[in-house]
């Protein structure tokens, strides 16, 4: 595998991707922006190199970054590997230029969440150029501190969140690396420990669009694609790496990520309606997929026959007796003992 095998397949990513999209033509989609290490052992992988990798410092490896959908049934639209050693935050344009091509422009895409690794003032000067709508995490917790002995708030400045979140809006701050005013939304949570963090938020959205609450709000709908990676590392196996050759890795993770978008099109359209269509991918595809069913052809019929002690499969054909979208014939689903 080379770079050229990448780029073939790249296309053959959008492409699918293109058959299977589950939002509507013309509709503003969400994007949300992240990576993940993918941590190696040995001295034999072409181009890992020591980064940072959260809780294994000092190890070899390579950067997955991901941006994917804000949808119900979550969507990879861009997907970059690069050697652990490149900072993370160089793959937001990237990421977001492949996301837009996918879509078709830059005004398709809604609201861009990000973390802290890309809350720094360069990045958000440039979006802002853009005219791009965001809700980023600040890079730095220091500066949220230092914010707030700056303008010391009193207690009805903050607003509650939920019972252990509260948000004050400090307007419009000015940061270093952006030549513009940008609006900051300061976070104080009770964490796990009892211990109170102060976290800051950059937003494109002026108090009159969103108030603090809301920013805070909206911003945790980020976790979706902490949610998709955990998923598709223990689903499928994408830290498992099945070579040692850097692009024979990446093509590999660009058909996981094909995979991915096919099983959410695969709770859209099938499992949609039957009580499990919140199942994860590790259990779609190690119990779901799994089952033993039997296929039959009778006239302009077609028969799915599954096995009636499998809990599965009795919640999927009892909640789903009638759903025949997108077959040729006429589908039937009934248990058998």
């Amino acid at each position: 595998m080379g770079p050229y095998d990448v780029i073939q397949l790249s296309f053959a990513f959008e492409a699918i991707l293109n058959k299977v999209i589950l939002f509507k033509n013309e509709q503003k989609v969400d994007l949300n922006i992240d990576a993940t290490g993918l941590v190696v052992y040995g001295d034999k992988y072409q181009f890992a190199k020591k980064g940072y990798f959260p809780k294994k410092r000092g190890k070899k490896g390579y950067h997955l970054s991901l941006g994917t959908t804000n949808t119900e049934h979550s969507q990879i639209l861009s997907l970059f590997l690069d050697p652990g050693n490149i900072p993370l935050n160089l793959r937001l344009w990237d990421t977001i230029y492949e996301a837009a091509e996918v879509l078709g422009s830059l005004e398709r895409i809604g609201i861009i969440r990000a973390d802290a690794i890309y809350g720094i003032g360069v990045d958000i000067a440039i979006l802002l150029e853009q005219n791009l709508s965001f809700i980023i995490k600040g890079k730095d917790p220091r500066t949220a501190k230092k914010i707030l002995r700056e303008l010391d708030p009193c207690y009805d400045d903050w607003k509650r969140v939920d019972v252990t979140t509260w948000a004050f809006d400090a307007k419009y701050v000015i940061i270093r690396g952006c030549p513009y005013p940008v609006r900051t939304v300061i976070t104080k949570a009770i964490n796990a420990k009892g211990k109170l963090d102060c976290r800051h938020i950059y937003t494109s959205f002026s108090p009159e669009e969103m108030d603090e609450v809301e920013v805070a709000l909206s911003r945790r709908k980020r976790i979706d694609i902490e949610a998709i990676i955990k998923d598709d590392k223990y689903g499928l196996h994408i830290d498992n790496l099945r070579t040692k050759n850097f692009w024979g890795i990446w093509v590999y993770l660009l058909i996981a990520g094909a995979t991915h978008n096919l099983i959410s099109l695969f709770r859209e359209r099938v499992l949609s309606g039957t009580g499990i269509e919140d199942l994860g991918i590790q259990t779609i595809v190690r119990k779901l997929t799994d089952i033993p069913a039997k296929f039959e052809k009778e006239q302009n019929k077609m028969i799915l026959l599954f096995p009636a002690g499998h809990e599965l499969a009795r919640r999927f054909v009892q909640g789903k007796q009638d759903n025949h979208k997108g077959s040729v014939l006429p589908l039937q689903k009934k248990l058998y003992n």
